[in-house]
């Protein structure tokens, strides 16, 4: 039971809800990274969650047409989403082990989403760095963060969390172009905002950055 209501509690929270129509912007700035949608590809495209929580964005995105895998390292979360979003298998949202070895073959993913993670992440370049072996050459990269005040912190985590307090998206982008990614865009994401304001009455700020790996290289 407490883990349903810790999953229950997340969802339920308005910085953490996915509001109407935000799964398909997000899904317009996959398309764009890729150079294609999944109504446009002969097969479906597999994509990662990473960090997904409950699924939220897991159970959108495989709605709108993707071959969904969300992780999380987080049991409750993963428990939780499972009981509410009963369309995902045990197979599509998983408890990821940052201590095990890699979950995932080189070339496994056609791309790859977060949303609302980078902030909580203490090694980025780590992070990006097996994104990068995870995604297929041509592969691309949403990535959805907000830009959290100080007082949204701890003392420590700020101290410990980069991206936890961002003013713009420059660190994101070089420490994506630092793994070897093409950025094609870092910008404030102000139609999401939009969007959020209208659902819940306020929303932090949110930011946009989309990436490619390489073809070669």
């Amino acid at each position: 039971m407490s883990r349903y209501l810790d999953g229950y509690a997340y969802e339920t929270d308005d910085e953490h809800r996915v509001a109407p129509g935000e799964a398909a912007l997000i899904a317009s700035a996959l398309a764009a990274a890729l150079g294609s949608s999944p109504a446009a590809c002969d097969r479906r495209l597999k994509v990662l969650d990473f960090g997904a929580g409950t699924g939220l964005l897991t159970v959108a995105l495989k709605a709108a047409g993707y071959e969904m895998i969300g992780i999380d390292p987080a049991p409750s979360m993963v428990q939780g989403g499972l009981r509410l979003h009963p369309e995902l298998t045990v197979s599509e949202l998983v408890v990821y082990d940052e201590a095990a070895p890699t979950p995932f073959a080189p070339a496994f993913f056609d791309a790859i989403t977060s949303r609302q993670v980078l902030c909580h992440l203490e090694s980025p370049a780590a992070v990006f760095d097996a994104w990068w072996s995870w995604l297929r050459p041509g592969g691309g990269v949403a990535i959805v963060d907000g830009y959290w005040p100080h007082t949204s912190w701890k003392p420590e985590a700020l101290s410990r969390q980069p991206f936890a307090s961002l003013a713009n998206t420059d660190p994101v982008r070089a420490a994506l172009e630092s793994s070897g990614f093409l950025v094609d865009q870092a910008r404030s994401f102000s139609e999401l905002d939009a969007l959020r304001r209208a659902a819940f009455g306020s929303s932090r700020g949110r930011y946009l950055v989309t990436a490619r790996k390489p073809l070669t290289g």
